[in-house]
């Protein structure tokens, strides 16, 4: 730990003599002349005072608690300030973290992370029952409860529409007024003819008209974003009179410290901001695993069955996706079948196909990454600690302090890096005020929670997609149990004997691979095996499930990943709110993530009651239900 060398103390020593049956004869009482065997008192270690506030902290885990009860079922949350109905169910919201920060010195009072666990059982050693107890349901499962896991400081997401202030910034630093209405026309269409909708269009067909920014912060208008993070009036067809784009978001981010450590004083998650490099880099290396998989299906035996010929081909296939990934169909077919062996074309133009549909045409940084980018979807990835930093420094006129668990250390300050301040120009104060729309405005997208709270909130919700099915706890029971609809035509004893078969064919292939590391003198080689040897097992290649997949497609060709899914539940989206308060001088910023909690407004109802406890509002409008 950060402070494992004050907290641990000194041993002390006490020097005596012992027979030859171990038994004490006497004190040597520093009478050797030598300072190893000197005795020597023991010291205490140091008394370190924490930031967290306790009883808040206590009232923090009871929102949470029971919020997360009443989404998961559908029913109501209960507040002295006005009850809440979850108009509909996510059962799989059973994980969330809340943050509260102080955001004038950066000193965290509440950090609460659900679900948890209770320390003391590792005291005396934790007994194998308990312990697997803390284990997740499904492991398969990288979003299941993991009461060892950290949600607050680890689970690093998009952080959906509450990055939007940071694109607002971004805007205003580039000449942007903030002031200028913009229409928005609903979706936008881009070269590639991909449709980017706000979300009034995506449900309704509907569109905000010409607004400001500090409508666009209101009423969450992600077409607004869209036009300001590229510089273009898309409802006119117009440049607008400054210029963002991706680099001036991204260097907006860093300003906000979403690049970086919060500060706080255990294990955190950095993740860092998008980066058109990191995209490139990440797309190559999906593409080399791909390729390394499906080898034996286009290549001819002797690169496919030879590991440095197949590598040497696969690395001139990333070289131009590296370097040309706008390289024609007709070009890359050529390279394909020409210079990488392939001389079927059937083959050769089945695997063109996967490589610059599947791959190359979504290597580069294109318009719609930077709609994405504009409105915290996409490549982001941020905490709760971080969020909580960032909206400290928007509530705060623009200082960024690291975010901190301890005060003191023997009643003594603990030194802190300096502050940062970022908003020399005041544009904070245009982002304020939407975000205070949010919460006050005729339009605010949680009106309906604060509208008569009698402190003056300032908010911003989120909803972060995630795509993807849930795994289920066992693939090989998965496809077992929708055989007959997955492909009917199949049997299952055929089915077990193609998968008894594959694992045979795969064990003995990893088996090969370890003896060729334990046996060659060939370092390249070696390194190469290992390197095999990590990325199979990374994809699980010995588990029967992954096996059985592999035989059921084989032996029913015509079954799509996507079809072979299509009985898995989908992920529901992340919920996200983040907030200050009081709005005209402001002293606490709260965040709020439920993993798959399905809308941002979600976060609302434990938000107000944080609000409440902390200033001490006396209850209101107990009987009030609100239907979300």
């Amino acid at each position: 730990g950060a402070f494992e060398d004050q907290l641990k103390g000194k041993n002390g020593q006490h020097w005596i003599e012992v027979d030859a049956s171990g038994s004490y004869l006497r004190d040597v009482a520093n009478s050797i002349n030598d300072a190893r065997f000197k005795d020597s008192e023991s010291e205490a270690g140091a008394d370190i005072q924490l930031t967290i506030d306790m009883k808040l902290q206590a009232e923090v885990k009871d929102y949470l608690t029971r919020t997360l009860d009443a989404l998961s079922t559908g029913g109501v949350y209960e507040s002295p300030y006005g009850n809440t109905k979850y108009r509909e169910a996510y059962p799989h919201a059973k994980t969330g973290a809340v943050v509260v920060q102080d955001v004038r010195s950066g000193e965290i009072l509440a950090m609460v992370s659900y679900p948890d666990y209770d320390i003391n059982l590792f005291a005396n050693g934790i007994t194998y029952q308990d312990y697997k107890k803390l284990q997740p349901e499904n492991d398969r499962n990288k979003l299941a409860p993991r009461p060892l896991y950290n949600i607050a400081t680890r689970t690093a997401v998009s952080p959906g529409s509450t990055f939007k202030m940071i694109t607002g910034f971004a805007a205003l630093s580039a000449g942007m007024d903030p002031y200028t209405k913009y229409r928005d026309a609903g979706y936008i269409e881009t070269r590639d003819k991909k449709t980017f909708g706000c979300w009034l269009w995506n449900f309704y067909h509907g569109a905000h008209g010409p607004i400001d920014l500090f409508t666009a912060l209101e009423v969450s208008c992600n077409y607004y974003f869209y036009s300001i993070g590229n510089g273009y009036d898309y409802a006119r067809d117009v440049k607008m009179p400054f210029d963002v784009g991706s680099e001036k978001i991204v260097e907006a981010a860093k300003t906000f410290g979403l690049d970086e450590a919060s500060g706080v004083e255990i294990g955190e998650t950095v993740v860092g901001v998008p980066d058109p490099n990191r995209k490139l880099n990440n797309n190559l290396a999906i593409l080399e695993r791909r390729l390394e998989l499906i080898a034996g299906d286009y290549f001819p035996s002797e690169i496919a069955d030879d590991k440095d010929r197949l590598a040497e081909v696969v690395d001139s296939i990333l070289e131009i996706g590296r370097s040309n990934a706008t390289i024609s169909r007709g070009e890359l077919f050529d390279f394909i079948n020409q210079q990488c062996g392939v001389k079927d074309r059937d083959k050769a133009n089945a695997l063109t196909d996967i490589i610059k549909y599947d791959y190359f045409n979504q290597f580069n940084w294109s318009e719609g990454d930077t709609f994405n980018l504009s409105i915290g979807q996409g490549q982001h990835s941020y905490t709760p600690v971080q969020m909580a930093r960032y909206i400290s420094a928007v509530a705060n006129g623009g200082y960024l302090y690291d975010s901190t668990l301890v005060k003191s250390i023997d009643g003594k300050p603990v030194a802190r890096r300096p502050y940062k301040f970022i908003d020399p120009n005041g544009y904070l104060q245009y982002i304020r005020e939407g975000m205070y729309r949010v919460a006050s405005g005729s339009r605010g997208t949680v009106r309906s929670y604060f509208k008569s709270f009698p402190i003056d909130v300032a908010a911003k919700t989120g909803t972060a997609e995630k795509d993807g099915k849930i795994p289920p706890p066992n693939e090989e029971d998965y496809i077992l149990e929708y055989l007959h609809l997955l492909a009917p035509e199949v049997e299952e004893l055929a089915l077990q004997r193609a998968t008894d078969e594959e694992l045979r064919t795969r064990t003995e292939h990893v088996a090969a691979l370890y003896e060729t590391i334990n046996t060659t003198d060939d370092e390249q080689l070696k390194i190469n095996s290992e390197k095999e040897v990590n990325n199979l097992l990374a994809q699980n290649y010995l588990d029967r499930g992954n096996a059985m997949i592999t035989a059921l497609q084989t032996l029913s060709p015509e079954l799509s990943n996507e079809a072979l899914n299509r009985f898995k539940e989908d992920y529901d989206n992340f919920t996200w709110f983040v907030s200050f308060a009081p709005y005209d001088k402001p002293e606490i910023a709260v965040v709020v993530l439920i993993p798959q909690g399905g809308s941002g407004g979600y976060g609302a109802a434990i938000v107000k009651d944080i609000y409440g406890y902390y200033f001490n509002v006396p209850p209101t409008n107990a009987e009030q239900l609100i239907s979300f």
